[in-house]
């Protein structure tokens, strides 16, 4: 009868401890004006925010860092999400690779997908392209 009391009490500490993270720390914390914070809570939590379709950005002066990255960029290097767009269907296989390697955050997770589509591609083309010489070679 003990445990099972104590096996109660457990599950509803941990209801209770998922409804304040779920509801409660979000619910504060966009009452307050600490952009960071939530920034930070909805990145640690890997969690899609559900509220107002406003980006939330914080700038500390020197970087930037905003709650799609959840990356900090450098200010004078950062670029809008659709210069960063533009610039990323322009670039060749070579220098997407090398784009992507390179570790720089995107703007947003639309533009990493993006170049990780357009990577995909061009592997896709070469591996084409090598199997086409395989089969010309055959012949």
């Amino acid at each position: 009868m003990k445990s099972r009391n104590k096996i109660i009490l457990i599950a509803v500490i941990f209801i209770v401890g998922i409804f304040v993270i779920n509801s409660v720390i979000p619910g504060i914390l966009f009452r307050q004006q600490d952009n960071l914070g939530l920034i930070l809570y909805t990145c640690t939590l890997g969690i899609d925010r559900m509220g107002p379709l406003m980006l939330i950005t914080y700038n500390n002066g020197t970087h930037t860092i905003d709650e799609n990255s959840c990356a900090w960029r450098n200010n004078t290097t950062s670029k809008s999400s659709t210069g960063e767009y533009q610039e990323i269907n322009k670039m060749s296989c070579p220098e997407l690779i090398e784009r992507h390697t390179s570790g720089e955050p995107y703007a947003n997770k639309e533009n990493r997908i993006f170049a990780q589509e357009k990577i995909s591609n061009c592997n896709f083309v070469d591996n084409w392209s090598e199997a086409q010489r395989k089969v010309e070679d055959w012949r």
